[in-house]
């Protein structure tokens, strides 16, 4: 794997932000957006303060023999201090007591260790990964100009009662 990272960094109402969001998916870097000209400065130094240390990177998880199984996003984001990694997907069959995360150290070192699974039915974890997958397949619908994917992303919207850039009107 490449030690390169992409985070993109959007300016005003205007930029594609699909497409930097899909670079920075890519990338395995982070994406933000400054839609006021007085945050821009701000928001940039906390992007480049969240991306100055990985903690652990080329992260993959091991959830053993499972068919059909969805992780998003993907590829999983590299784990920096201070900025939470959140990785949800969906599966078919019995899940595994316990998933093995596997990724770099700082110092080229590997890292492995048994994450205990916990299914937790008060938080709503299928409106996260729904919200996952909705962006994905919004900025995949604008990069590939894909009908599939749009009525794909449009099904999503509607079934799980999230908007999203093929799903939302405003009207004066």
């Amino acid at each position: 794997e490449s030690p390169v990272r992409i985070s993109t960094f959007g300016i005003g109402p205007y930029c594609n932000s699909f497409f930097l969001r899909m670079l920075a998916l890519v990338g395995r870097g982070f994406n933000d957006q400054a839609l006021d000209e007085s945050y821009i400065f701000s928001q940039m130094a906390q992007m480049l303060n969240k991306s100055r240390v990985p903690l652990l990177t080329d992260i993959q998880i091991g959830v053993g023999h499972l068919d059909g199984i969805e992780i998003h996003p993907y590829p999983i984001p590299d784990l920096y201090f201070g900025h939470p990694l959140i990785v949800s997907g969906k599966y078919h069959g019995t899940m595994p007591p316990q998933v093995r995360l596997i990724g770099r150290l700082p110092g080229g070192g590997t890292y492995e260790t048994h994450v205990p699974v916990q299914n937790e039915h008060a938080i709503p974890v299928h409106k996260v990964f729904a919200r996952q997958r909705l962006d994905l397949l919004v900025a995949e619908c604008w990069l590939e100009q894909d009908q599939v994917k749009q009525q794909a992303a449009v099904a999503l919207s509607v079934d799980e009662s999230i908007p999203c850039y093929y799903t939302t009107m405003v009207l004066y």
